[in-house]
């Protein structure tokens, strides 16, 4: 009775020195299991440098993601005066991270579409980095001419949601996107990072306005 007294009453350093240490050990691990848990689910993914100069075609009606909206799509190469699918490459520098299509500077305001962004980027080594990408809805991806990413899917765009290795090579390299709109939004969120802790120097080479 008196314990009992004592447990209630008692201070909480005094409360753990009358549980048996066990106990609180077993406890404490679990607590601290579970909060390293939801530190981990609770992450987001990393982020790199953010493309924000495109180039870009479209938009094409299109039911899906899959069927292609212009002959050998995985061939395009932006351009100054070069067109795609009867449309023109024109130039997109995003204000933001997120390249918004439905913009006016952009495609405007549409549904059941794709639409495709061309970007150059010149390296000044070959090294191993990580694309990450997030689109509304969803992306194909082909990096220096093979494809890397198809994500058929429904969804808002959440910087780095898919997350590709790839080889960027010493000179110009290349991306493709194709970005697919069932209703809504439409956009996405393209970045580059090193793969591992080396670092180099790379850029975004500026699309050409004039020849």
């Amino acid at each position: 009775m008196m314990r009992n007294n004592h447990a209630v009453c008692c201070s909480e350093a005094e409360l753990y020195s009358v549980i048996p240490s066990r106990w609180a050990t077993r406890n404490l691990l679990l607590i601290a299991l579970f909060l390293g848990a939801v530190s981990v689910f609770a992450r987001e993914p990393v982020s790199g440098r953010f493309i924000r100069d495109w180039q870009i075609c479209g938009p094409f009606p299109a039911a899906n993601l899959l069927d292609p909206a212009v002959e050998n799509e995985e061939s395009l190469v932006a351009g100054f005066g070069r067109g795609a699918g009867g449309r023109p490459w024109k130039v997109l520098n995003a204000a933001a991270d997120h390249v918004d299509f439905e913009a006016p500077e952009a495609f405007g305001l549409t549904n059941q579409v794709v639409a495709y962004a061309f970007a150059e980027l010149e390296s000044e080594r070959d090294g191993d980095v990580i694309l990450g990408l997030g689109s509304d809805d969803g992306a194909m991806a082909w990096w220096n001419g093979r494809q890397v990413l198809v994500h058929d899917v429904a969804r808002g765009v959440k910087a780095g949601e898919d997350q590709v290795r790839l080889r960027m090579r010493q000179g110009r390299n290349t991306l493709l996107l194709k970005v697919f709109d069932a209703g809504g939004g439409w956009g996405f969120a393209a970045d580059l990072r090193p793969a591992g802790a080396e670092t180099w120097t790379w850029k975004v080479v500026p699309p050409k306005t004039t020849e």
